[in-house]
């Protein structure tokens, strides 16, 4: 938020001492008024090269402007907006009519919008200052904001333009062309161009990885994701695992070697999971095994062996109180404890817990580090989650939710600022993404198709590089497209009196569009 400020004052600046040059600009065929027209066509090519990094530094400006004034509420940048379309038309009609000798009453014109300009740059520099600017929207739709501005501004200079070559009186056909020729070359199409190729590649990129964007607002909004929110089947699998073997006074490796034969000879369902990690090792011979409420009773190697709750060992064996306590955690992270005597010994203490999909764990890592922070919505106890949840590498777990509690806490999440991802099992192996903004409405989604959750991750790098890409590939437009425009209007009347537009026209239009091309690949 900070570098967005600083950023947009930075503009307002920049802003500012555009305006203030093209006042001066303006004002000095009152100190010349018999220049050489050269000088005067000089001028004009100033204040059009002036005028086109002012355009693009006030998009914050203008956008309000357009707001507002669309929606029929007066303000300073509704004026802003106005002016700046105002003083485009008049210094372009300025040049063209100094160029014949009468700069005098257009320069009065373009003088008071120029001023207004000044007045309303330096108001939104002083609130930016203030803290009181409105905040500014996302600039994700990046061809239909292009096109608000910039169309009226092309349609502008291409009729300065075409009568700048009607002026010098080389034909209607002619002034026809400059005309067309300009609103091809500087419109909206060129533009379209740069934002569709970047998406068109970024489609098939991302179809090659595995994950498909819902969208092209889906793909411009994956950049802004701050947090993404898991529910607990991402790291169920199901199945169980021995997490847990203390050995007390005897070595892990006898503890599982007993713990496997006792179970074993009285049938216990764990026995299978007990045999498994005790594989390799050689059980002793267990006789006299009696299940009982609570745990077993057997004989190996002649020693009375009990395994079961604490409660079962307690009244025959000797549990040191740090021991004892162990039951209590364990059970509180969800694990089943089995305590193991020989006689008033404790041998050890095992564990059995539900096996956690250690498998999204490099997924996890690689959204903190592009600064996501993920967090896991369970239904279970607080402790069993909040366990599972560190150990697979959740920045944060929240237990004990309802569905309905987690909707309400995602919003909860939005509404202070969070610009949120929640993640869904689908079909078969699918993941459905869906984005909420920080208004906690729907903006859009993305398919991880083969259910990687790492693609999630590869989606933002892709909308960071698609936007940078949209954003060269409009600036590479938009310069082209002005050389073409000053071109059109200033170079050909003066130089080139007999040469049409058509086929510089269309030199013009491949050097943009395989620029935008090449540009566009790098994704």
């Amino acid at each position: 938020m900070i570098t967005e400020k600083k950023e947009s004052r930075k503009n307002l600046k920049i802003c500012f001492w555009l305006t203030a040059c093209l006042l001066v600009l303006s004002a000095v065929p009152f100190f010349a008024p018999q220049a050489d027209w050269r000088v005067k066509a000089a001028l004009f090519a100033g204040q059009i090269v002036l005028l086109a990094p002012l355009l693009y530094y006030a998009r914050p400006v203008l956008r309000r402007g357009r707001q507002l004034l669309f929606s029929g509420i007066p303000s300073m940048s509704g004026l802003a907006f106005a002016s700046c379309t105002g003083g485009l038309i008049a210094s372009v009609a300025a040049g063209i009519s100094s160029v014949h000798g009468a700069a005098n009453l257009n320069s009065l014109l373009f003088a008071p919008l120029a001023l207004m300009l000044l007045i309303i740059f330096a108001a939104d520099y002083a609130k930016e200052q203030s803290g009181l600017a409105e905040p500014v929207e996302d600039e994700s739709e990046l061809p239909e904001k292009t096109a608000a501005f910039v169309l009226p501004v092309v349609f502008a200079l291409a009729i300065a333009a075409a009568l700048s070559w009607w002026f010098y009186g080389l034909g209607a056909a002619a002034a026809w062309q400059v005309l067309g020729s300009v609103l091809i070359a500087a419109g909206a199409g060129v533009f379209m161009l740069g934002e569709s190729l970047p998406l068109y590649y970024a489609a098939q990129k991302a179809q090659s990885q595995g994950y498909r964007f819902n969208d092209a607002a889906s793909a411009a909004n994956s950049r802004q994701l701050t947090m993404a929110v898991f529910d607990e089947s991402f790291i169920q699998t199901g199945e169980q695992e021995i997490t847990d073997v203390i050995g007390v006074s005897t070595s892990e490796a006898q503890l599982l070697a007993l713990a496997a034969a006792v179970t074993s000879a009285a049938g216990w369902s764990q026995a299978v999971l007990l045999q498994k990690e005790a594989a390799g090792m050689e059980l002793p011979v267990c006789s006299n095994v009696i299940k009982l409420r609570g745990g077993i009773t057997a004989q190996c190697s002649r020693k009375n062996i009990r395994l079961g709750r604490l409660a079962f060992v307690a009244g025959v064996a000797n549990i040191p109180p740090e021991f004892a306590k162990c039951e209590a955690d364990f059970n509180a992270q969800g694990k089943t404890v089995f305590y193991i005597t020989a006689g008033r010994a404790l041998l050890g203490i095992i564990a059995i817990g539900q096996r956690i999909d250690m498998g999204i764990t490099p997924a996890l890592t690689e959204l903190a580090a592009l600064g996501v922070r993920t967090v896991m919505f369970a239904g279970g106890g607080k402790q069993a989650a909040e366990y599972a949840g560190s150990k697979a590498g959740f920045a944060q777990t929240v237990a004990e939710l309802t569905e309905e509690h987690q909707k309400e806490l995602a919003e909860t999440f939005c509404r202070a600022g969070e610009f949120l991802a929640v993640l869904k099992r689908g079909n078969a192996a699918e993941v459905q993404v869906v984005f909420y903004s920080r208004q906690a409405a729907q903006s859009g989604g993305l398919v991880l198709m083969d259910g990687k959750i790492n693609n999630l991750a590869e989606a933002i790098k892709q909308s960071k590089k698609l936007q940078k890409l949209c954003r060269q590939n409009n600036r590479i437009a938009l310069w082209l497209g002005g050389v073409w425009v000053l071109t059109a209007a200033c170079v050909w009347p003066l130089v080139y009196k007999s040469v049409l537009p058509g086929a510089v026209l269309a030199v013009m239009l491949m050097f943009s569009v395989l620029a935008v091309w090449l540009n566009s690949r790098h994704l």
